[in-house]
């Protein structure tokens, strides 16, 4: 999901000053936010950890699973349902439009 893996770089982009591109990474950062916040707290863990917080700071799968007292194929399965969810609420699911359109032309 190339929208969260940029989350990060939204944020710097946002506060690096007050032109344009500034103001679209901030609105699109924000709009991150908006869709995680309103997720299940699981799913929500999932998201913020593998794609919103610094890599040194993310928990392994493993050390995710064991926390939550989750199975590798159950967190598999929820990070599946994850990313779909919010692909379905960023933007109002402009993502999964372009996923559908992108199936459409393969």
């Amino acid at each position: 999901m190339r929208v969260l893996k940029n989350y990060r770089g939204f944020q710097q982009l946002a506060e690096s000053s007050g032109r344009p591109f500034s103001v679209r990474g901030g609105e699109l950062a924000e709009e991150i936010e908006r869709v995680t916040d309103n997720l299940d707290e699981l799913v929500r863990a999932i998201l913020v950890n593998q794609y919103m917080i610094r890599p040194k700071d993310r928990l392994s799968r493993i050390a995710f699973c064991k926390h939550y007292g989750l199975t590798v194929k159950e967190y598999d399965q929820v990070k599946s349902e994850a990313l779909h969810e919010f692909a379905n609420a960023y933007l109002g699911g402009c993502l999964l439009e372009l996923v559908e359109c992108e199936q459409a032309e393969t």
